[in-house]
């Protein structure tokens, strides 16, 4: 047996005392890997064939933007001879830093998406402008905060320090099956607050129970530690911001998408804005592997700035305990709404690359090398598996594209409840119409409904897309859709199931499924 980390002693005794069984995994020669998708873990079985045992850490049917790692993840890393991740922030941070920490040193970690560029893969830059007609505000963290050649923190805290103002004001997120995340609140000032990987963004919900003007002090930590003093972003809500006092002077945030930002290299809190008039485009409609449309963001001190929540932001709060926090259900309350469903904590670059088959060969390349790496008596059969494989992917994508030319290019918009299937547009011809569901994770009420079945309308879409267990989400997609008259179909994006248990079965499902609704 090869040497292993003392982690794994740990391990084995904290499952012991956590009553699971099984012990560890036998030497039977095979090389091991483990996945922390079932995507992955399909694709990399596929090059691994006989030669290699390829677990998961994500179970099928779960959500990797969520999951937590267990005991048993662990232990199956402990025993990893390759680790393979998607990365570019898709996984849940946790079940990265458990990659970190719990691989033995002489195994590899392989971040497909990451690595896979120079295999072939063609990434997209995140585009966050559509659907929705209200400022999107998230949580950004930008620079390294470390001198070059030196490790960069895992992990900091942008964090509100106090508040001021006529109500009470919360950032939350809703996680993609609906669950809400307070990490601002300004009833408990100092506490919680928002853990970011530097480099990254998230997307936010923003609530205040009164109209008003309000000051927003936020600070920088890393651990204990401050790192950026408390700065204040001011809003307007439910008021003009425009002929506001506080807006004399300063730059009014009404549009598009901004971010409180923590910035490491300067040590302070900016906000991040959308630059308008700076995007530009490459790539088209007609199924060409061309590229997206990039943002380019501005920085603003957070002193030079008015965030604008307009009277278009008054709602209800919804019923349940989730959003109790917002007052009793029915009360009014203004909500700024969070752009993407979900803790989806990202990068610039759109991480659901598997989308495109050409991307998931670049992986097949990627994967074979590394197993070839870490077994070379068995390179062989990894690369023959890896070309089959790869020619199996190439005629799935052909026969695929044949069958969606037939739609007509004025039907080709996806409107879905979840931003994720800008690679699987590029690669067909399709149009990503954006997404139109409510960013509150509950049901609306009749004013949003009505809003969301003006934008069905106005886009003149045959068909929206739900996502299987969308909670919510979905159903507030599915009721906007039904009085409009337009059908409701599903599309699957980050895991598998007993219904797409592989690879080429999701591909195969989201492709007939658009044919079948929009052809």
């Amino acid at each position: 047996m090869r040497g292993r980390r003392a982690v794994v002693v740990v391990l084995a005794a904290a499952l012991a005392l956590a009553g699971c069984s099984g012990k560890a995994p036998a030497e039977d020669g095979r090389l091991k890997a483990v996945a922390t998708t079932p995507i992955i873990a399909d694709v990399a079985r596929q090059v691994a064939g006989p030669d290699g045992d390829v677990t998961s850490i994500v179970p099928p049917g779960a959500d990797p933007h969520s999951y937590e790692p267990s005991l048993r993840d662990s232990r199956d890393l402990a025993y990893a001879d390759v680790a393979l991740s998607n990365h570019l922030l898709l996984e849940e941070q946790r079940i990265m830093r458990s990659v970190a920490a719990t691989l033995p040193e002489d195994s590899s970690h392989v971040e497909l998406s990451e690595e896979s560029e120079r295999h072939g893969a063609d990434l997209l830059p995140v585009v966050e402008d559509q659907a929705l007609d209200q400022l999107w505000l998230g949580a950004r963290v930008t620079g390294r905060g470390a001198p070059a050649g030196q490790p960069a923190p895992e992990s900091v805290t942008l964090r509100l320090e106090s508040a001021e103002g006529p109500g009470d004001a919360f950032g939350y997120v809703t996680q993609t099956f609906g669950r809400v995340e307070r990490v601002f609140d300004s009833t408990r000032p100092g506490q919680g607050g928002m853990g970011l990987p530097p480099r990254s963004h998230t997307h936010l919900s923003w609530g205040f129970t009164r109209p008003g003007e309000y000051t927003l002090r936020f600070a920088g930590y890393s651990g204990d530690r401050r790192i950026a003093p408390a700065a204040p972003v001011r809003f307007v809500v439910g008021q003009d911001a425009g002929s506001s006092p506080s807006a004399k002077g300063r730059t009014v945030l009404d549009a598009g998408h901004a971010d409180v930002t923590l910035d490491l290299d300067r040590g302070a809190v900016a906000v991040s804005a959308e630059a308008t008039g700076q995007q530009s485009v490459r790539g088209g409609g007609d199924g060409s592997r061309g590229g997206g449309r990039r943002q380019a963001l501005e920085r603003h001190e957070a002193e030079s700035v008015v965030v604008a929540v307009g009277s278009k932001a008054l709602t209800t709060v919804p019923s349940g305990q989730s959003h109790r926090f917002l007052g009793r259900p029915d009360s009014e309350v203004y909500i700024l709404p969070q752009a993407v469903l979900g803790k989806h904590v990202h990068g610039s670059i759109d991480p659901h690359v598997w989308l495109d088959p050409a991307n998931v060969k670049a992986w097949t390349v990627r994967i074979r090398d590394a197993f070839i790496a870490k077994d070379p008596e068995h390179a062989e059969g990894y690369r023959a598996r890896a070309a089959a494989y790869t020619q199996r992917v190439d005629a799935l994508d052909e026969e695929l594209r044949g069958k969606l030319r037939s739609i007509p290019p004025e039907r080709r918009h996806l409107v879905t409840t979840h931003d994720a299937f800008a690679y699987f547009a590029r690669a067909y011809g399709l149009k990503t119409a954006g997404f139109a569901v409510p960013a509150t994770g509950a049901e609306p009420g009749p004013r949003e409904r009505a809003r969301l079945a003006g934008a069905i309308r106005d886009l003149r879409v045959r068909a929206v897309f739900a996502q299987p267990r969308d909670g919510a989400p979905g159903q507030a997609l599915r009721q906007a859709a039904a009085e409009q008259g337009v059908r409701v179909c599903e599309l699957r994006s980050d895991t598998l199931d007993d219904a797409v248990p592989s690879y080429e079965a999701l591909l195969r499902s989201n492709a007939e499924e658009v044919l079948r609704c929009l052809g």
